[in-house]
């Protein structure tokens, strides 16, 4: 696949990325509690579709399984004036919509 074609394809995750490393700046900033917990569902939500990409590819789980665990870890340590509990269920519950989303075809996945 040439690099034009992948940018056609993977567009959306390219925009994605550039908002949250924007949201995530905002975020570790701390000026506002809400902005973390925005940052931590879209983080899940992203990690959600790459569940579903290796579930449906048959690819070897223990990889992203490693990966969303790190996420999450990097996260209840960056989230300074969060509460820890509520950033563990924003995340699994961003994971588990978009996963869902995706499995049921709410959302096209390539």
């Amino acid at each position: 696949m040439d690099k034009k074609g992948q940018f056609e394809t993977f567009w959306l995750e390219y925009v994605a990325g550039a908002f949250l490393i924007i949201a995530f700046y905002l975020a570790a900033r701390g000026a506002y509690v809400g902005i973390t917990y925005f940052v931590i569902v879209v983080i899940g939500a992203i990690l959600g579709k790459f569940w579903y990409d290796i579930v449906r590819k048959k690819k070897a789980l223990i990889h992203i399984t490693v990966i969303t665990l790190a996420v999450l870890l990097g996260m209840m340590l960056g989230a300074i004036g969060a509460d820890r509990r509520i950033v563990v269920v924003l995340y699994a519950l961003g994971l588990l919509l978009s996963y869902v989303a995706h499995k049921e075809r709410w959302i096209k996945s390539i």
